[in-house]
């Protein structure tokens, strides 16, 4: 978390849930579609599929059986109505990329700011 109101900074990464902070695992991840992947800082290849790359500008990308049509900058929120399996599939309608999975069950962390291929993680669980 942040602390008391007021003394948050927008910018500081939170962690979303790790390996420690399994009992918060978040029921919705807010992120934001970038075209320019990066890899992740925290989710290792073998963990997140979703790397460094070109990704489409403008796609339509299906992921837990619904359907954005996302462009670079745009923010998107995914939800389950339990919690998020291991592994997060996102397809994508164009580009070099078919599909991809980021880890969202926890044993590796989830942080804000963090770029885990086109996706920048930037809310969920108890990270506002």
């Amino acid at each position: 978390g942040c602390g008391p109101p007021g003394e948050c900074d927008p910018d500081a990464e939170c962690t979303i849930c790790d390996s420690n902070n399994k009992d918060n695992k978040p029921k919705s991840l807010v992120l934001k579609y970038h075209k320019d992947g990066m890899n992740s800082n925290y989710q290792p290849e073998g963990k997140a599929s979703c790397r460094a790359g070109a990704y489409p500008e403008t796609t339509t990308l299906t992921v837990l059986g619904e359907s954005f049509v996302i462009t670079d900058g745009q923010e998107f929120t995914i939800t389950t109505d339990d919690k998020f399996d291991a592994e997060t599939d996102f397809s994508f309608s164009s580009g070099f990329v078919d599909e991809c999975f980021i880890h969202t069950s926890c044993s590796v962390p989830l942080v804000t700011g963090d770029r885990i291929g086109p996706f920048e993680v930037v809310a969920g669980g108890e990270c506002p």
